[in-house]
């Protein structure tokens, strides 16, 4: 019987084929898996350096915005200060036109301290007394006195556009001769105080002293401080107007 033979290589052939296809597609499987890592990779360092970026933009943003707030606060504070110093002229020039005015419309030569007087003629307390009674002829000039002050007062402020009213203080100044009270050595102090304080306190009466009652009206004692030529001109009511410093501040820092 003749032996039958087998043709085994077509077959051989076909697995080869299929084992490089087998092959190829892992190869290329795994080239594909590696270039994906190199991107991932890539994509994560190019995320960091733009997360990097980032940061870095936000801080010299933060800084160059920081610097402009401090740049503004500055020119602000300048501004500020050239107000209030305008302001502060402005209330000294006023207040020196008012008082100016009064010492015109009372007959008086203004003082170097720019203040109007009262004198015995005016007002007059009676020894080591400090209840002030006006003359029939003091009522008509603390009346003129104070008409003349409203009117000059509430002129407004070229700066802050505020009546001067609400920048200044009128001082009230009660003055004694250099005589001290019997057995109170230093008592002129306290008498000259109570004066000023009691002069105030007509100043704020409308009929006598027409809109007083609206001013800041502070009183000052000055005992013999500042004596005159006898003691009876040294024993007086001084009236002046100052500029309240502190409240012209306020006024130029609001909104």
């Amino acid at each position: 019987m003749r032996r039958r033979e087998t043709n085994v290589w077509p077959a051989f052939a076909d697995l080869m084929t299929a084992l490089s296809v087998v092959g190829m597609g892992l190869a290329f499987f795994a080239l594909a898996e590696s270039r994906r890592k190199d991107v991932d990779q890539q994509t994560l360092t190019d995320c960091e350096t733009l997360i990097k970026d980032a940061a870095v933009i936000e801080a010299d943003a933060a800084a160059a915005a920081k610097a402009v707030a401090a740049k503004y606060a500055e020119r602000e504070a300048e501004l500020r200060r050239c107000v209030e110093a305008t302001a502060m002229k402005d209330a000294v020039d006023l207040a020196e036109n008012a008082m100016r005015e009064v010492a015109t419309a009372l007959g008086q030569t203004q003082g170097e301290d720019l203040s109007v007087s009262f004198g015995e003629d005016v007002v007059t307390f009676g020894t080591n007394e400090t209840r002030p009674s006006l003359t029939e002829d003091g009522e008509q000039k603390l009346k003129t006195l104070c008409l003349t002050l409203a009117k000059v007062l509430a002129q407004p402020s070229s700066t802050l556009g505020v009546p001067l009213s609400d920048l200044s203080m009128v001082f009230v100044e009660g003055h004694t001769d250099s005589d001290d009270c019997p057995g109170e050595p230093g008592c002129n102090w306290k008498v000259s105080a109570e004066r000023a304080s009691r002069f105030r306190v007509l100043m704020g009466q409308a009929k006598k002293c027409p809109g007083g009652n609206e001013w800041n009206l502070v009183p000052l004692g000055l005992a013999g401080s500042k004596p005159r030529g006898t003691k009876a001109l040294s024993r007086r009511i001084e009236i002046r107007v100052v500029p309240d410093y502190a409240e012209i501040v306020r006024a130029g820092r609001k909104p």
